[in-house]
């Protein structure tokens, strides 16, 4: 249920699996079409990561869909994760469709987590990998009040926002990206991640509001 890609420099990981076994939930997350991504094994966009397994916020919200790169609706999880270790109605993927070719590879994937909610919406998402260009296409379809796709940025990484819809992301070793905003409304916000248990660095997360039910980000 996970894809790792590699081309060139570029390694991406996809999360098209379910959250586990269903008799074995305990360390289950709510991120469900999540990806990461790196150039040059410097990490670029990752989920927010594990620091605690104690009761309280922020184990809370480490498990929740807003924590990782995917599309949250209506201020809700994908799955219903709870308590420590706990998990009720969770999502499953399905749809999977894999298209490679020597120009490009394209993986979409939709799930039902949404469907209990008000209009059952349905989050799709397909990632085209090119040779100089990833390309994250989020469709919600079904009724919804308000769907925000999340680009989590690594520690290490300097984001600069040029206008409403380019942002250049560099590291210390001289990667040296831009992010576009094709479709959907951006806003660039204070977060923070781990990279290793008990400790939090501040970081950067992306948030796109998809407009009419569509965000579309290129990485090149």
């Amino acid at each position: 249920g996970y894809i790792s890609i590699t081309r060139d420099d570029l390694k991406l990981v996809l999360d098209v699996a379910n959250l586990g076994p269903d008799y074995l939930l305990a360390h289950a997350h709510a991120d469900t079409l999540s990806f990461e991504l790196s150039v040059n094994t410097q990490r670029i966009i990752v989920n927010s990561g594990t620091s605690c397994y104690g009761s309280g916020a922020r184990r809370g919200f480490e498990r929740s869909t807003r924590a990782h790169n995917t599309v949250e609706i209506d201020d809700c999880s994908s799955s219903e994760v709870w308590s420590t270790f706990r998990v009720a109605r969770r999502a499953r993927p399905f749809g999977l469709i894999i298209d490679n070719s020597e120009e490009r590879l394209s993986v979409e994937c939709s799930h039902d987590g949404y469907a209990r909610l008000t209009g059952a919406p349905v989050h799709t998402r397909n990632w085209m990998i090119e040779k100089e260009k990833v390309t994250i296409r989020d469709t919600v379809t079904g009724g919804f009040r308000s769907a925000i796709s999340r680009f989590i940025i690594h520690p290490g990484i300097l984001i600069i926002q040029k206008d409403e819809k380019f942002f250049s992301l560099t590291s210390h070793d001289g990667v040296d990206l831009l992010l576009c905003i094709k479709s959907g409304t951006a806003k660039l916000v204070n977060w923070r991640t781990t990279t290793e248990f008990g400790f939090l660095s501040d970081s950067h997360c992306l948030e796109i509001a998809l407009v009419n039910g569509e965000s579309r980000v290129e990485i090149v």
